[in-house]
């Protein structure tokens, strides 16, 4: 395939195929956990995995995205790469654990729920070795996609042959430990086929080189981190109860959704950093047709999870989480947002603007500070995601301004007003003819799907552009 006119179309649906298997299994296990632990117990696993989540992006620091980029540029580092990267982050790792511990030991309710989180910590030793990023600049995709398949299909499969009830917990953790593990050692056992040799390397000289360059990326993604997970602790402090539970559940459909744009800029990265070296003109090529592709997109997989919310939750984790559905809906909008500020995230990424993107997701952290502050103690849950999906929007606003300032022209809101219009019609005429009616959702879908060409004619000829983006000849 990697000889194919369709060679970016080819990538991503590698990845995205390997993304969805695993997303899927990913849910099934989480639903099936959600039912056999009840509402409070998973409320737990659901703070666990988040400060897992915190501490994982600490751990890896911007490394991995730093290491991808200098390996695209000069593919003859690989090897030192390859070893000094592990070195730090198992550094980064040593001082997450306690920290995790510590903040396992101020939160937890339970002496159950702290040592889940006590336990859960551990998969921090294995992410060291999540190599993944190596195959990711050698734009071996095909190998990276099969990383998520594997690791969730395991934790999935264990989760219920050992979990059966709230008192099982604390096995849960073991399981995420034992998941992450597997992971690990798939990319080790490509790294060993790829004839890169498996080491760890703690030289300083490249260490502290590697830090200056990863350090605005690594505390860009630790702010995103706390912009994702700071309101499911917010709910807990001021509401607490099942509520956590809900927050949770919602968060985790849409996270489900959100790891798409990751996924989708991660496979057009190496073409994007190329592209900018050779010219502004080269890299336009790309950005705008991705931006009209993923506007709409995402917007109309917010529409989808906007008109079916309550069925969506109540299918995946039960009837006691219908109340999820609200929160659900409004949080999917946190989905076209990400999607399309990850277009000028990545693009100060490439030019070694990284400062920049700590700037936007620090504004965003500030949006979300104050609107969990300002929302949660009056509406819970429903508060907690009108900040979220605002922290998204001006993580867009600032990214985009640096960018365009300091890097090149990406457009915005010119290719967004259509998708845009059209969905709040949609929505809309759905909630006016045919209020929760599942015969009336499908008809808007429908009708959503149908127009969209139509009101933006150059919608397909952009589908089919970015799907052969990477057939361009490359850049020496």
């Amino acid at each position: 395939m990697g000889d194919s006119k369709f060679k970016a179309l080819w990538d991503f649906i590698f990845l995205s195929c390997g993304e969805m298997i695993g997303k899927i299994a990913g849910l099934l296990a989480f639903a099936y956990l959600a039912r056999v632990l009840g509402a409070m117990a998973y409320g737990s696993v659901e703070i666990a995995l988040a400060l897992l989540g915190i501490f994982s992006l600490f751990v890896d620091f911007g490394l991995s995205s730093i290491g991808a980029r200098e390996i695209s540029n000069r593919k003859r580092n690989v090897n030192d790469y390859a070893s000094v990267i592990p070195g730090m982050k198992f550094l980064l790792a040593l001082i997450s654990i306690p920290l995790m511990w510590l903040v396992a030991f101020i939160i937890a309710e339970s002496d159950q729920t702290f040592t889940l989180i006590f336990v859960t910590a551990f998969a921090l030793l294995a992410k060291v070795w999540n190599q993944g990023w190596i195959f990711q600049a050698l734009e071996k995709m095909q190998l990276v996609s099969f990383n998520q398949v594997l690791r969730m299909l395991f934790f999935a499969v264990c989760v219920v042959l050992f979990v059966h009830s709230a008192e099982d917990l604390v096995r849960v953790g073991i399981i995420e430990v034992s998941a992450t593990a597997t992971m690990a050692l798939y990319f080790l056992y490509l790294q060993y086929r790829a004839s890169i040799p498996i080491q760890m390397n703690l030289n300083v000289k490249k260490s502290q080189a590697l830090i200056m360059m990863a350090f605005p990326v690594g505390a860009g993604n630790m702010v995103w981190a706390i912009n994702q997970y700071l309101p499911t602790f917010l709910v807990a402090y001021f509401v607490g109860g099942l509520a956590i539970a809900w927050m949770g559940a919602a968060h985790r459909i849409v996270n489900a959704f959100i790891s798409f744009s990751m996924l989708y800029h991660f496979n057009l990265f190496p073409a994007v950093s190329q592209r900018l070296a050779e010219s502004e003109e080269a890299f336009y090529e790309i950005i705008c047709p991705s931006f009209r592709v993923t506007a709409w997109g995402g917007i109309s997989i917010a529409v989808v999870i906007s008109l079916f919310s309550e069925s969506i939750c109540v299918l995946v984790f039960g009837k006691e989480f219908a109340n999820a559905a609200t929160t659900l809906a409004i949080l999917s909008w946190s989905l076209p947002l990400t999607l399309l500020n990850g277009h000028a995230r990545w693009t100060l990424i490439a030019r070694n603007q990284q400062r920049y993107v700590l700037l936007a997701q620090s504004s965003g952290t500030l949006t979300t500070v104050i609107g969990c502050l300002l929302l949660i103690p009056s509406f819970g849950p429903v508060g907690g995601a009108v900040a979220m999906v605002c922290c998204s929007g001006v993580v867009w606003i600032v990214a985009h301004v640096n960018a365009v300032r300091r890097i090149a022209p990406i457009p915005s809101i010119n290719l967004v007003w259509r998708p845009a219009l059209l969905a709040v019609a949609t929505i809309a005429a759905v909630e006016h003819f045919e209020s929760e009616s599942l015969l009336g959702n499908v008809m808007g879908i429908i009708g959503f799907l149908v127009i969209a060409p139509l009101m933006d004619r150059s919608l397909i000829r952009d589908v089919l552009k970015i799907s052969s983006i990477k057939n361009v000849q490359k850049v020496d």
